[in-house]
C-alpha cells in the first residue's frame, strides 16, 4: 500500500483549491458582457483580466498562491479564503519530522519472524535498589511456553541484570532443545557488547562470552527493540525485582500477565514515547 508523505497531501489539497480558484477567475475574465458603469454613460467593453500567480517553495514541491486579482469583490472574497486555506494547509505540514514520528508505532515481534522469540529485560525497583529480571518464550503462533524470573541479590547493576537475562534465556530456549530463536531486549548496550569486540578487561566479559557461545551453538540471533514491544518481558522482570526468589520458572503465564500476552497476540501498535 502506498503512503503518501504529509508534505505530498498538503500540496495536493493545496493545489486543488487554487486550481478552483483560478477556474472561477477564468469563468469570470472570459464573460463578453460589457461594465456598465453606475453614472449611466456609455457602457464599456469589459477587458480580460489576467490574474498573476507567484510561487513559494515548499520542499521539493511549489505550491501556487494567488498574488493580485482585479475582480469582482465577492469573487475576490473567495479567491482570498481560498489562498488563506492553502496558507493554513502549509503551515499545518511544515514539520514532516515531527509528524512522522508522531506516527511511529510499535508492536511485539515488529518484525514478523517466524521461529521462537524470547523477550528478556532487566529492572531495578524500591529504595534501597533491588535489581532483577526476567523474560519469555513464544512460539510462532504467539503461544506462552514458558517464562522465568529473578532478583539479584548481590547487585543493583541494571547492565548486570539485562545480560543475566539474555544469558538465562538462551540457556533455556537451549534446555528446551529450540534450534531458530530471535532474542529481543530493549538494552542497546547489551546489544553492542554482544555483537562488537569486548575488551577482556571488561567488569562482564566473562558473562558476555558466555552468552556468543550459546547463541554460536544454534541458530539464535539477538536484536534491539523499543521498549514500547517489549512490555511482557518488562513486566515479568519488575515481578523478579520485587520477589526474594533467586531463579523462578514459570510453566505457565502468571495471571497478571495474561493481559499483555493477549494484547501482543492481536498485533496491538503503540506509539514510540
Amino acid at each position: 500500500m502506498c503512503v503518501l508523505k504529509p508534505s505530498c497531501i498538503a500540496f495536493v489539497i493545496a493545489d486543488s483549491l487554487v486550481s478552483f480558484g483560478k477556474n472561477l477567475v477564468s469563468l469570470t475574465t472570459n464573460s463578453s458582457l460589457p461594465i456598465v458603469p453606475k453614472n449611466g454613460s456609455k457602457p464599456v467593453p469589459k477587458a480580460p483580466v489576467e490574474p498573476s500567480f507567484s510561487y513559494g517553495g515548499y520542499g521539493d514541491i511549489a505550491i501556487r498562491r494567488v498574488s493580485t486579482l482585479k475582480l469582482c469583490p465577492s469573487l475576490g472574497y473567495v479567491c482570498i479564503n481560498i489562498q488563506n486555506s492553502a496558507d493554513l494547509i502549509e503551515k499545518c505540514f511544515q514539520q514532516d519530522g515531527v509528524v512522522a514520528a508522531l506516527e511511529r508505532l510499535v508492536c511485539w515481534n515488529i518484525n514478523n519472524h517466524q521461529c521462537h522469540i524470547l523477550n528478556v529485560d532487566g529492572s531495578c525497583l524500591g529504595s534501597p535498589i533491588r535489581a532483577g529480571y526476567g523474560g519469555l518464550l513464544r512460539n510462532n503462533s504467539r503461544s506462552f511456553l514458558s517464562g522465568f524470573s529473578s532478583y539479584l541479590p548481590t547487585s543493583n547493576c541494571i547492565l548486570l541484570a539485562e545480560l543475566t537475562a539474555i544469558c538465562k534465556g538462551l540457556k533455556l530456549a537451549l534446555d528446551m532443545g529450540l534450534e531458530d530463536l530471535v532474542c529481543n531486549t530493549d538494552s542497546q548496550l547489551s546489544v553492542n557488547l554482544i555483537k562488537g569486540d569486548t575488551s577482556k578487561y571488561h567488569a562482564y566479559v566473562v558473562l558476555v562470552q558466555d552468552i556468543k557461545d550459546a547463541m554460536g551453538s544454534r541458530n539464535f540471533i539477538i536484536q534491539h527493540i523499543l521498549r514500547e514491544g517489549n512490555q511482557c518481558a518488562d513486566f515479568i522482570a519488575k515481578l523478579g525485582a520485587s520477589s526474594n526468589s533467586k531463579f523462578v520458572l514459570h510453566p505457565t503465564a502468571p495471571q497478571d500477565l495474561l493481559s499483555l500476552l493477549a494484547t501482543d497476540a492481536m498485533g496491538t501498535q503503540f506509539p514510540r514515547a
